[in-house]
């Protein structure tokens, strides 16, 4: 059965309220990668010897890692939002032709 406008039309907002939580955890998982950033100066400010160096360089590296994640998950959401206005347009496009065609017979 064909969707309606009514239909699409909520399908096309409930793609963009989705990708606008991955645009939030995003955003909070890039936060937290903040903190930890502050939370190490912190502690090196205490903390010296080579252990300390090679602790920086760990959360360094992971806190490099969660964070190309997070533009992973920013990335996402932007294809979600193209994908649904597309889809969006296409099937809108799709109904105003069906509109349009007459059947003969």
């Amino acid at each position: 059965m064909a969707k309606t406008l009514f239909e699409i039309r909520m399908d096309y907002l409930k793609a963009l309220r989705e990708a606008a939580v991955l645009e939030k955890i995003a955003e909070n998982v890039i936060n937290c990668t903040k903190q930890i950033a502050e939370q190490k100066l912190y502690l090196s400010n205490a903390w010296e010897g080579e252990n300390s160096r090679a602790f920086n360089l760990k959360v360094d590296s992971q806190a490099q890692a969660i964070k190309k994640n997070a533009e992973r998950v920013y990335k996402i959401a932007e294809t979600v939002r193209r994908i649904a206005k597309r889809t969006y347009e296409t099937e809108k496009k799709a109904i105003e032709i069906s509109r349009k065609r007459t059947y003969t017979g």
